[in-house]
């Protein structure tokens, strides 16, 4: 398996960390019981010397929190919507047609003697 290198993942962190424009790059210290810390290595705006810069994540309060996923029901409707476009790609019967008897076509081929007759 080939490692996943700096630059192809780069630009999506740097900006889900809301780090300057032109970062070289940055180190993300995660420890328990500790501030998450960057210590961010950038280009300031018209220089060619790197800067130093060093971040505390806090959360965003403006964030809103995704609700919770029912699995089974999501699951349940992909399957039913599956089963339902493949019934209308493959049924030779046209789309809405109940196809249950109705009391009168049962009641002609029910004999009540021997029961249903072909």
């Amino acid at each position: 398996m080939t490692p996943i290198m700096g630059h192809q993942i780069s630009k999506q962190l740097t900006d889900a960390l809301g780090l300057p424009p032109m970062t070289r790059g940055f180190t993300l210290r995660c420890y328990s019981g500790e501030a998450v810390t960057v210590e961010c290595e950038y280009y300031p705006h018209g220089s060619f010397q790197p800067a130093l810069a060093q971040y505390h994540l806090v959360p965003n309060e403006d964030a809103t929190i995704a609700p919770r996923l029912d699995f089974d029901a999501m699951m349940r409707d992909c399957i039913e919507r599956a089963h339902r476009d493949f019934m209308h790609r493959t049924s030779c019967l046209p789309a809405g047609r109940d196809l249950r008897p109705t009391t009168e076509q049962i009641a002609r081929f029910h004999c009540p003697s021997i029961g249903f007759v072909d």
